[in-house]
């Protein structure tokens, strides 16, 4: 009987794939009790991440250059920020400290449509169906996503009002 030529001293590299690594995020950001929008933007966010590094355990500094390459991408800077957020949870799921600069949100007033700008849109929409959702978007001053989540049963035509489901926060039912 000859040996078989293994060193049985050394451990052999567990290689994960990106979904694995994606899969197991989601379970610590939901065991953190993060609200499941959040925990879906956190992962799609880290899952850029990764696809940017090219590992499923990119070092520190990837994620430094990554930061940059956000930047020079002219992305917002909420949108940055949130990415950081995402990925400084992904090293703490690992044990790896991580900190970045938070970047300073612009506090100048954001460009709100005027009546001439809100009258053009509702006149070159010739679907009925987008007319109304974009005059509801618009009058009644909501984000989209409550507008998506806005139901038959919501809508009482004696009152004239609207129930909106879940607000920005998830602080739920609000008339």
């Amino acid at each position: 009987m000859s040996k078989v030529g293994v060193n049985w001293h050394t451990k052999p590299k567990i290689i994960y794939s990106k979904s694995v690594v994606l899969d197991r995020f989601k379970r610590y950001l939901k065991g953190l009790g993060l609200r499941d929008e959040t925990v879906k933007l956190y992962v799609g966010l880290v899952g850029g991440f990764l696809d940017y590094a090219e590992a499923d355990e990119p070092s520190t500094e990837i994620a430094n250059a990554f930061k940059d390459y956000l930047i020079e991408k002219r992305l917002s800077r909420g949108h940055i920020n949130n990415t950081c957020f995402a990925i400084k949870k992904f090293y703490k799921m690992n044990n790896i400290e991580w900190d970045f600069i938070r970047l300073k949100v612009n506090d100048g007033l954001p460009y709100y449509f005027d009546e001439k700008d809100v009258l053009t849109i509702f006149r070159v929409c010739s679907n009925i169906k987008h007319l109304a959702m974009l005059q509801t978007l618009f009058y009644g001053c909501l984000r989209s996503s409550e507008l998506c989540r806005l139901d038959d049963s919501d809508l009482d035509l004696k009152t004239r009002t609207l129930r909106l489901r879940e607000t920005k926060g998830g602080s739920g039912l609000h008339p």
